[in-house]
């Protein structure tokens, strides 16, 4: 059988020996192929059409939990940030305390001893004006 369609004429006249197909035949079998092809198209279109629509809305989801975890790692900064803000206030001020009871310390040390050595001084410049005053004896 011959795989081409031919018109009315070819048909009614001799093809070479081969049988012939009648071209509105050999059209609506084609539509029919057509048609199961055209189906399968549209099978596989709407499968694609569905998984596109999933990713998509993965992606949504995706983007969201982005924006939420973006919020929680901000608001634990923000509570972590604060926490070292008075960790570090405490600690000065602790420094502070600390500090000014051992400068106030260490001025009073310094007091007395200026005074002692001033007394020291005072006795050392006695006991030199004695020897001194002593030296014809």
């Amino acid at each position: 059988m011959c795989d081409r369609a031919i018109c009315i004429n070819c048909k009614l006249t001799e093809h070479e020996n081969h049988k012939t197909q009648d071209l509105v035949q050999a059209a609506t079998k084609a539509k029919g192929q057509l048609r199961t092809d055209l189906a399968r198209v549209n099978h596989h279109k709407h499968i694609i059409e569905t998984h596109s629509n999933n990713v998509t809305e993965e992606l949504v989801l995706l983007e969201d939990k982005k924006t939420e975890l973006t919020a929680d790692i901000t608001r634990r900064y923000t509570v972590l940030v604060a926490i070292a803000d008075k960790l570090r206030d405490e600690t000065l001020a602790s420094l502070n305390t600390v500090n000014g009871k051992m400068e106030s310390r260490l001025e009073k040390e310094l007091e007395t001893t200026q005074q002692s050595l001033e007394e020291l001084t005072k006795l050392q410049q006695r006991v030199q004006q004695a020897v001194d005053s002593g030296a014809g004896c």
